[in-house]
């Protein structure tokens, strides 16, 4: 059983930063993003520059472990609200995460990464929450319930802050996109390489 009493079993980690919630919701709702972000060093690309605009929708991620090598993730959104939430499951996506998994393409493993953003005056406090309530317990027991990614969460912050906050004070050339308003992927990986490092 993934709850104790009805309790959810989760890790998650907050940080208030300098930038309007509807400004960091774009950031997160473009999958192709999200590497740029990455604290865990494990993503490595997803081609979809879509905004992502409600539950059901799909996108993949290119990721990366040392013992799997290179990996594909298809990831589902199960929670969206404009501006305030957004969480995704990730489910095997190629052969090598399905038989590393032993499920099934597409299937379900019972966690979800996700994102609140609650608006504070000027500033946002954004909550990252990884979720394994209704994983197996070797996956539980493999993330320490989740613990095993705080680290890993404070470093997304990190860049999510130092990004959304270089947005405050400059426009890079690029950056906009014509309808949505959605910070370009291509721009978001330049910020990454002179304002964050590589690391």
């Amino acid at each position: 059983m993934g709850m104790d009493g009805g309790r959810r079993t989760e890790a998650s980690v907050s940080r208030r930063i300098t930038a309007p919630a509807a400004e960091i919701f774009r950031v997160l709702a473009v999958p192709a993003n999200h590497p740029a972000l990455d604290g865990s060093g494990m993503l490595r690309a997803s081609h979809d520059e879509r905004v992502l605009g409600r539950v059901g929708e799909t996108f993949t991620m290119a990721m990366y472990l040392p013992a799997l090598g290179d990996y594909l993730m298809l990831n589902r959104v199960i929670a969206f609200e404009q501006d305030r939430r957004i969480s995704w499951e990730p489910t095997p996506g190629d052969a090598v995460a399905s038989q590393n998994a032993e499920l099934p393409i597409g299937a379900s493993q019972g966690y979800s990464w996700g994102f609140q953003l609650q608006p504070d005056g000027e500033t946002t406090i954004v909550t990252e929450i990884f979720d394994c309530t209704e994983a197996a317990s070797s996956i539980r027991d493999a993330v320490q319930d989740g613990q095993a990614w705080v680290q890993a969460m404070h470093g997304t912050l990190e860049r999510l802050a130092a990004l959304a906050e270089l947005m405050q004070s400059r426009t890079p050339p690029g950056l906009e996109t014509a309808s949505a308003g959605t910070w370009h992927p291509g721009a978001s990986q330049s910020l990454k390489d002179e304002e964050l490092g590589d690391g």
